[in-house]
């Protein structure tokens, strides 16, 4: 499918001159600039844009903004002769082709680069002030690559490395590049990217876990450690500067409940120790702020499903201490083009007459550099300011534990149920995990009532729709709500009037309340056919299509009327010692035979006794013993 637009090819406004018309258009100031800066301790800019150099005879304004764990953007103002485009050219004819593309900047001086900052244009314009036309290109660092939409994943038992090399891994590697070296080097448990771009992933995992993050102007960094080391003289490099101390509470405690152990954690700072700062600035803004600060309050920590136990503590409250510690910063302005963001510059102030330097130059230390602006104008040099904090402190001022990705209640599916701790816990799957799928690690299901010994267990099972909400917000702490019915799974039992209420399992097992009609009826029923029915006006129906068995030690059936038993074929009661009848009238009848058999029998009226056993036979009256027959009687 052709996308060109017609109306483009034909009007010559919008024609694009090839790169071998450009250089007619190239407008010509005293030669070639390089030439002209050569080994001098001038600073100089070389330019390329997609790999081509260009300014080489044409002065720019330039300006670069880095700062550590953020965007960096920069500024290019320059003439329109560069690409051509003069008072009777259409606007951006020519440099519009350049939207979108790489620039790098190469800091030169004494004929050699010093620094480099690649870069890609995000935005052109063409002002035009007082007659007089410019173009300003406006760009960032190639960070906004991983600016290109929000996502969702979730990363198990896998280390920084692991997780920024899946993140990066669909990016071009001559763009997005990293180098990897942070002051935690273990296997994180559940890491939650959610809603959110990769750039600022990377920048909520580097606030959480207190590592430095940067892009050095020609490379992504995950590291505390690294880059160059450069000295500044105040008075050759440096113009000035300012060295600013600060105090902030260094007292605190954290709780926390650690569900997996069934217990409460607090932990203090006081009975904690970490290293210090060799910086005197440093030690003393420190020792400054633990006398002025004696109270120590208590948070509570949700920032984890505190997998490690009180492990995952420690290191926080280890990482918050060694944040509260940046309490110096040094900020200055020079004109070494050597510095970049990440950069350890070592800082000499010049004060002649010091007892112990007697040449003058007094090392007020070394300082990691965490943000800085480079300024550079043909004609007027360069200048850059910069801030820094002393290089020892490993965690960075911006650290912040809270700064876990934030989730809302959302639907969810059990994948696994068969917890190993026995504590009925599930790993659920959320929609935006099926596409790796990946889940969850093993997490809680909110019950009724529960207790050692006690309470309700009701389990949702493989494959169910679960409610999940996070403790905290935290989309790395999920725990499940309840199940709940949808489109897939109907709710076999509704009425109009919400009369059925029931409880029933995956086999088929059910137990069925009925409020219909006001009476309230209770059904017991198994997969076999065993009912057990209480209609709700007296009456309990027990129902087993094979076998009914009653065991116990003693079993009492009474009625106050009537108690009925049939059989469709036989009537069988078995007694270890007495069998007892009694009524106030008892009668037999047998449709066919009657046959009673006993050692002994003994039948006894009011007035008559009949005995028989296996010699004689008694009969005993107190008046008359009649014996009747149709036909004859025989007596021996």
């Amino acid at each position: 499918m052709n996308t060109t637009n017609p109306n483009e090819e034909k009007n010559p406004l919008f024609q694009i001159n090839s790169s071998q018309n450009k250089s007619s258009y190239f407008a010509k100031y005293g030669g070639i600039k390089e030439d002209l800066y050569g080994d001098s301790h001038l600073v100089s800019v070389k330019i390329k844009i997609n790999g081509v150099d260009f300014f080489t005879q044409t002065n720019i304004r330039l300006e670069i903004r880095q700062k550590i764990n953020d965007l960096h953007e920069f500024t290019l103002i320059c003439d329109p002769d560069e690409f051509g485009e003069n008072h009777t050219t259409y606007l951006l004819q020519n440099s519009r082709e350049y939207l979108g593309k790489r620039i790098s900047f190469q800091f030169r001086q004494f004929g050699k680069t010093t620094s480099i900052f690649t870069g890609i244009i995000t935005q052109l314009s063409m002002p035009k002030k007082e007659g007089i036309r410019q173009i300003v290109f406006r760009g960032t660092s190639p960070s906004i690559l991983m600016e290109n939409g929000l996502h969702c994943r979730s990363f198990e038992n896998q280390t920084f490395e692991e997780i920024i090399k899946e993140v990066i891994k669909d990016y071009p590697q001559n763009v997005i590049s990293f180098h990897i070296n942070p002051n935690y080097n273990e296997r994180l448990n559940y890491i939650v990217q959610y809603n959110s771009t990769d750039f600022q992933f990377l920048q909520q995992l580097s606030k959480r876990f207190g590592e430095y993050f940067y892009y050095n102007g020609e490379q992504f960094c995950f590291s505390a450690w690294g880059g160059k080391i450069i000295e500044l003289m105040e008075g050759e490099d440096v113009y000035d500067y300012e060295i600013k101390m600060e105090v902030q509470p260094q007292n605190f405690s954290y709780t926390a409940y650690d569900a997996k152990q069934g217990t409460d954690y607090l932990l203090d700072s006081k009975t904690q120790s970490i290293q210090s700062s060799n910086n005197p600035f440093q030690q003393f803004a420190y020792n400054a702020s633990k006398n002025l600060y004696n109270v120590s309050p208590t948070a509570h920590y949700d920032q984890s499903l505190l997998l490690n136990g009180s492990l995952d503590m420690q290191r926080s409250l280890e990482r918050d201490m060694k944040k509260r510690q940046n309490l110096v910063y040094v900020e200055a302005t020079s004109n070494n083009p050597c510095l970049r963001v990440g950069d350890v510059v070592k800082m000499m102030a010049w004060i002649p007459g010091h007892e112990i330097f007697k040449n003058g130059r007094v090392p007020i230390e070394s300082y990691k550099i965490t943000e800085i602006v480079h300024t550079f104008a043909d004609g007027e040099g360069y200048t850059n300011t910069f801030v820094g904090v002393p290089k020892d402190l490993p965690v960075p001022p911006y650290y912040n534990e809270v700064e876990a990705p934030k989730a809302q209640i959302q639907h969810a599916t059990v994948k696994d149920n068969r917890d190993p701790l026995k504590m009925g816990r599930v790993r659920v799957q959320f929609a935006w995990q099926r596409r790796a799928n990946s889940q969850t690690p093993w997490v809680q299901v909110i019950q009724p009532h529960s207790g050692g010994g006690k309470g309700t267990y009701f389990n949702p099972e493989i494959g169910e729709t679960v409610l999940c909400a996070f403790q905290g917000g935290n989309a790395e702490a999920p725990i499940v709500l309840g199940t709940a019915y949808n489109g897939g799974e109907i709710a076999e039992y509704y009425t109009q009037g919400n009369d059925i209420k029931v409880i029933q399992t995956r086999s088929g097992t059910k137990i069925v309340f009925n409020d219909a009609q006001e009476q309230g009826s209770i059904l017991i029923e198994d997969p076999s056919g065993n009912k057990m029915f209480m209609d709700g006006q007296g009456n309990i129906k027990t129902y087993a299509p094979e076998t009914l068995f009653i065991d116990a030690k003693n079993v009492v059936v009474s009625a106050s009327q009537n108690i009925s038993m049939s059989a469709g074929e036989n009537i069988s009661a078995m007694a270890g010692d007495d069998y007892n009848l009694s009524a106030h009238n008892i009668f037999e009848s047998a449709g066919a035979y009657r046959d009673s058999k006993a050692k002994e029998i003994t039948e006894t009226t009011k007035k008559s006794t009949y005995t028989s056993n296996e010699d004689t036979i008694n009969l005993e009256s107190g008046a008359i013993v009649k014996s009747n027959s149709a036909q004859q009687t025989s007596l021996h």
